[in-house]
């Protein structure tokens, strides 16, 4: 024998069976809310963590460069540092793509390294 459901309860059911439109459209606003809070924090986080990448890049070529002028006996000087740059194919870190005033690598790697030094300094 099936129990009888009372017809009250019944169609209280009938009416919740799916979201209305101002439900799903108070969801969309508040995940754009979220989004909008979280995307540049993320953005942030990689262009921080890119700009780190290329300092470490360039404190690695900085320390090489300085080992072959005491290794190579010879005084630095920007002709110098491009001959480096060349024989140990040094070249430019993605981040630093920006500032490249069209001396390739070594213009690139110069100013970092001067920048490097005036942030250690600063």
């Amino acid at each position: 024998m099936i129990p009888k459901v009372p017809r009250k309860l019944f169609v209280s059911m009938r009416r919740e069976q799916g979201l209305t439109l101002v439900e799903i459209l108070v969801v969309v606003v508040m995940i754009g809310i979220i989004a909008a809070i979280a995307v540049p924090l993320f953005i942030g986080v990689i262009e921080k963590a890119e700009e780190d990448v290329c300092g470490v890049n360039v404190m690695h070529v900085e320390r090489g460069y300085e080992r072959w002028l005491v290794l190579e006996d010879v005084e630095h000087s920007e002709l110098v540092f491009s001959q480096y740059v060349v024989e140990n194919e040094v070249g430019g870190c993605e981040g630093c793509e920006g500032e490249d005033d069209g001396g390739g690598a070594v213009s690139v790697f110069l100013g970092w390294i001067e920048w490097g030094r005036g942030r250690e300094n600063g």
